[in-house]
Order: C-alpha cells, then sequence, then structure tokens
C-alpha cells in the first residue's frame, strides 16, 4: 500500500508541476519551454471560435487550423517525446498530453482508401485537427495531406495522405529555458484548477483547454490576407473582431459582475483575469465617464480588452469597444461610458 501511494504521488506530481504561475498574473508552460499560455473553459473557446467565424467567415476556421498545426509543430519539437508511427495509441505520453490540450480522443482507422483518424474534443475541432497535423508530422516525419470531414461540433473525421518527401531530421537543442528571466515560478495546484494524473484540466466541474497566446499571432498572420472584415454592415480589423468575440462569449455565458467602485475592478482582475494568466490589472480609474484600466501580461492586449468589454457591459449595461495602447510597462484599456 506504501509503494502504491508513493507511485501515485510521484505521478501528480509530475502532472502538476507542468504549469506555473508567474509574478505578474502569468502562467507558463513547461511543455512550451515556459511559453506563456491562458487557461480558458473549452466551451468558452469554442463559442469564441464560434463567434469568429460568424463575423469573419469559413476562412477563421480554416486558418485556425494551419495555426494550431504550426503551433504545435515548435510546442512538440521542445517536448522531447520520442514518438514513432502513425498510431497515437502507441506514442507514449500522448494520451494525456492530448488531454491536458483541452481534447479527448484520437484513434486511427485504417480504410482500404487509406488511413484516417477519428479526433473528439471539447476544444474546436479546428484547433484539435491542426493539433493531430503536427503529431502525426513529428511522428512519421512525412509531410501530409488532410481532409476533415465534421460529424458534430465535437467530432471530426481526417484523412491523411502521406508524402513522399521525408521531412528534415529534429533538430537536436541544446539550449534550455532560462528562468530566472521569468521571475518566480509556483506551480498550479489549488482546489478551483486541477490538472487530473489521466490527463485533463478541470476549472472547478468545468474542462479547460490551454490558450497559447503565440497560437493568437499564428492565426492572425495566417488569416493576413483577410484585409477587412465586415460584419452587419460595419467594417472593423481582426483584433476588434476578436474583441468583440470574446465579449459576446462572456455575455452569453450569464456571469454577473458587480463594481461598486474603483477598487472592486481588482478583485474582478484577479479572479478572473489573473488566475487564468491573462495578465495583472495595475491600475484602475474613472474620470469624467471614462474608465482607464492599465494592466501587464504577456497576453495580447485585444485578447484581454475582450473579456473586460464584457465586464463593463455586465456591470454597466453598456456594449463598449475599447480603445487600447502601449504604456510605459504594459497596455492600456479605455472606455468611454459617456
Amino acid at each position: 500500500m506504501g509503494l502504491r501511494h508513493r507511485i501515485r504521488s510521484l505521478t501528480s506530481s509530475k502532472v502538476k508541476n507542468r504549469l506555473f504561475y508567474g509574478d505578474k498574473g502569468s502562467i507558463h508552460d513547461k511543455r512550451r519551454d515556459y511559453a506563456p499560455v491562458g487557461l480558458v473553459k473549452s466551451d468558452f473557446l469554442s463559442s469564441f471560435v464560434d463567434n469568429m467565424a460568424a463575423r469573419v467567415g469559413p476562412d477563421a476556421l480554416r486558418t485556425l487550423r494551419y495555426a494550431s498545426s504550426d503551433e504545435w509543430a515548435a510546442t512538440l519539437e521542445s517536448t522531447g517525446f520520442s514518438w514513432s508511427g502513425p498510431d497515437p495509441n502507441k506514442w507514449r505520453g500522448f494520451r494525456e498530453f492530448w488531454r491536458d490540450e483541452g481534447h479527448q480522443s484520437a484513434v486511427l482507422i485504417t480504410e482500404a482508401e487509406g488511413k484516417k483518424y477519428i479526433i473528439e474534443s471539447s476544444a474546436p475541432i479546428p484547433i484539435a485537427a491542426g493539433n493531430m497535423r503536427a503529431a502525426l508530422e513529428y511522428s512519421t516525419r512525412v509531410g501530409l495531406r488532410v481532409g476533415l470531414e465534421t460529424i458534430s461540433e465535437s467530432s471530426a473525421i481526417m484523412s491523411v495522405q502521406y508524402s513522399r518527401k521525408r521531412a528534415k531530421d529534429r533538430p537536436i537543442s541544446t539550449d534550455k529555458p532560462v528562468k530566472k528571466e521569468l521571475g518566480n515560478l509556483t506551480a498550479i495546484n489549488s482546489d478551483e484548477i486541477t490538472l487530473q494524473r489521466e490527463g485533463g484540466i478541470y476549472w472547478l466541474d468545468s474542462r479547460c483547454s490551454i490558450l497559447p497566446f503565440r497560437l493568437m499571432d499564428l492565426w492572425r498572420m495566417e488569416a493576413g490576407f483577410i484585409q477587412n472584415i465586415e460584419f452587419n454592415g460595419n467594417e472593423e480589423s481582426w483584433e476588434e473582431s476578436v474583441c468583440k468575440s470574446i465579449s459576446q462569449c462572456f455575455i452569453e455565458s450569464g456571469d454577473l459582475i458587480m463594481v461598486e467602485n474603483d477598487a472592486s475592478w481588482f478583485e474582478i482582475s484577479k479572479r478572473r483575469i489573473s488566475r487564468m494568466g491573462f495578465g495583472i490589472l495595475q491600475s484602475a480609474k474613472m474620470c469624467d465617464g471614462v474608465l482607464t484600466l492599465i494592466l501587464q501580461g504577456s497576453a495580447q492586449p485585444y485578447v484581454v480588452a475582450g473579456f473586460y468589454m464584457g465586464y463593463v457591459y455586465r456591470a454597466y449595461g453598456k456594449k463598449i469597444l475599447p480603445k487600447w495602447g502601449p504604456e510605459s510597462d504594459g497596455f492600456h484599456l479605455k472606455f468611454n461610458l459617456n
């Protein structure tokens, strides 16, 4: 019994030492060489992607799949996994890693016309498909042509054709992340955010997905050909679409925000923004009907602005697109409530 308990404790400790809190409302992922990430409920992330597709069009989903593949390709090169072959069931550590990202399962099925995979995910299917393509190219070292047939919002069949051209050998990196530059890091271990031993991250009873901030940059680059976005007859930028899409997700969630004074924003930010890795609020001030928030963190300002746009709507009943810009040690959001 003692040995069994010790093995269980070691396994649990290993899982919980993947994500770390930083000093300034950030979360760092050890599997990504301590790159900054955010945690969001998986259904929230799916709603966000759906809202983006409604605003931008189907290209939002296609470009997200490409960006997710690029992001995981960079991630897998830093993990040290030694996967080989086309069957995920034979990849050591894949199931736990896949589930930690917010996915559920990936199963190989072989048919006469070639290999296919059934992928299931609580996160958006384009992200799961992009991740799976990167995993297969990492494991086989062969370029792939991928087709995707969605069965439902949470599952899809992915067909794969292998190229004769073999990918380059994996580079061997001798660089090690310097944690001193990140300040003090504390392993996530709380009653609200839990990492399951068999894989999966939960916030209370809700499954969460990891949102790498570099994925948002890659998505924007992939969708760079979309110059103008027209939604309901209005033209808006990519950043504005992201902001409004995130805001709409929060509004639709039905969560309430109670704001009594400027100090209330610090409590809201602590519980919602900093806890999930999206930064830290440095100051909050209401002057002449303009709410100014100054924040610091690794997330893109327009991503954080989306959350606060939803919070402001819940607090004041007004949908206000904020203005954002750089500060000496972060960025500001300004909401004109007049």
